[in-house]
C-alpha cells in the first residue's frame, strides 16, 4: 500500500494555511525588532523566538515567524522598568568671597558659611 505524498485539508489546515500566509520572514522581524538580520536569526537559532522552516533542507532553511510567536516573545522580553528617584535637594549657596580688607562681622558670616556646607560629623563621646 502507497503512502500518499499529501493528506486530504482538513477543517484545521484554513487556519494554519492562514497563519503561515501572514507570517514574517527574517528580513520582516529584523525590521520590526530594529536588530540586524543575523541577530534575528541568532534569536530563532537559539530558540528564543519560534520559528517555522518552509525551506528544503538543512542547507538552505526559509524560516518563517508567526505574529503570535512574535508576540510572545515580547512579552517574555519585556522588561519593567525602574523607578525613578527624587532629586537630590539643592545645595546651599556658596558664601561671597571676602573683600581686600573685611570686617570683623564679614569674617564671621564667611565662617559661619562655611561650617555650613561642611558635611556634619556624627559627635564622637570619649570615655
Amino acid at each position: 500500500m502507497r503512502m500518499p505524498l499529501f493528506a486530504e485539508p482538513g477543517p484545521d489546515d484554513e487556519g494554519a494555511a492562514e497563519m503561515l500566509a501572514s507570517a514574517m520572514s527574517l528580513d520582516d522581524l529584523a525590521e520590526r525588532l530594529g536588530v540586524s538580520p543575523r541577530k534575528a536569526r541568532d534569536l530563532v537559532d537559539k530558540g528564543e523566538i519560534a520559528a517555522i522552516d518552509v525551506g528544503s533542507g538543512a542547507a538552505r532553511r526559509h524560516l518563517r515567524i508567526i505574529e503570535a510567536d512574535f508576540q510572545g516573545f515580547l512579552v517574555r522580553r519585556r522588561i519593567k522598568a525602574p523607578k525613578a528617584r527624587p532629586f537630590d535637594p539643592p545645595a546651599p549657596p556658596r558664601p561671597k568671597p571676602l573683600s581686600a580688607r573685611p570686617k570683623f562681622s564679614e569674617i564671621r558670616a564667611a565662617e559661619k558659611a562655611r561650617a555650613a556646607l561642611k558635611p556634619s560629623r556624627p559627635s564622637q563621646s570619649r570615655s
